[in-house]
């Protein structure tokens, strides 16, 4: 199959995903944020921001990474971000970033399933 044609699938099929999930859940969400405010968006927001920009910064000062594509699959891979691992993978031109991506996913989903319960149980 042409290389084309198969980005066109996965990319058609990451939107359809990403459609079927906003049309399930797109009421539920509406309904929440009318029930909590505009409050309970904007601590997403800061949930979302905060430990990346905290992470950029421990790992530009501290691990002192400066490579940059590394950098980022190690960022990606530290959210779980397969699309922005793409988009890092096609950037860099090559499969450099491939190893700290693959390392700081496996971290994040494991430490996920072992303190997700421990945080739900905390709050």
């Amino acid at each position: 199959m042409p290389s084309a044609a198969s980005n066109l699938l996965v990319d058609l099929g990451l939107a359809g995903f990403v459609a079927v999930t906003g049309l399930q859940t797109g009421q539920q969400a509406i309904a929440t944020i009318m029930q909590h405010g505009i409050t309970l968006f904007l601590l997403g927001v800061v949930v979302t921001l905060v430990p990346l920009i905290l992470t950029m910064f421990f790992g530009r000062y501290v691990l002192r990474y400066d490579n940059t594509a590394i950098f980022a699959g190690a960022l990606a891979g530290s959210r779980s971000a397969n699309p922005a691992f793409g988009e890092v993978l096609n950037k860099a031109g090559n499969a450099v970033p491939t190893t700290p991506f693959a390392i700081t996913y496996a971290v994040a989903n494991v430490l996920l399933t072992l303190l997700g319960p421990l945080v739900v149980a905390f709050s």
